[in-house]
């Protein structure tokens, strides 16, 4: 039976600039709470009756929660400072390792930067033609410029807070998101 339902494409916004990056911060820590959900699924796979779903699958299942768990609070940092580490640390500097590394780093930064570049292209294309006045292509290219910052600032930073915050007792109350829709 259909069930026909508005679906509305609100984001985030409140009364201020500053106070809608709050508030959006607020929103990803909440949702990086749900690291809360490992040890119930580690549960209900020590709990499962055989035969109903292959045991292998309720491992993949658990793998990829908590990979996607860890890898949103720590490859952000990961990657911002990867490409220092070996000059940082003065006995692995010397090592074979650092030299493949830096020289590994290079090639992956380097394909990752195209990739940017041919997604920069993309949406540029894509965008429509802006209101006089405005300066559309700036605003679009200067917020790729900004991703390495904001994938730390909103990425990783809210998730080991909501993290930390777990680990420590220290729950979240729940608080309710400004949201802002176009009519």
């Amino acid at each position: 039976m259909p069930l026909f339902t508005p679906i509305y494409q609100d984001a985030v916004e409140s009364k201020s600039y500053k106070a809608t990056l709050v508030a959006q911060y607020k929103q990803l820590r909440r949702w990086a709470w749900g690291c809360s959900d490992i040890p119930f699924v580690i549960n209900k796979i020590r709990g499962k009756k055989k035969g109903k779903i292959p045991f292998y699958r309720n491992l993949e299942t658990l793998y990829s929660l908590i990979e996607g768990h860890v890898m949103w609070a720590t490859a952000p940092i990961i990657i911002t400072i990867s490409s220092t580490f070996s000059k940082v640390i003065r006995d692995f500097s010397g090592t074979v390792v650092a030299y493949n590394l830096a020289h590994i780093l290079s090639v992956l930064f380097s394909i990752a930067i195209a990739g940017i570049f041919v997604s920069l292209a993309v949406s540029l294309l894509m965008l429509p033609k802006p209101p006089k006045g405005i300066k559309y292509k700036f605003i679009a290219v200067f917020q790729w410029i900004l991703i390495p910052f904001v994938t730390v600032l909103f990425g990783s930073i809210p998730a080991i807070d909501s993290h930390t915050r777990l680990l420590l007792g220290k729950y979240l109350e729940f608080n309710v998101t400004e949201k802002f829709r176009k009519t």
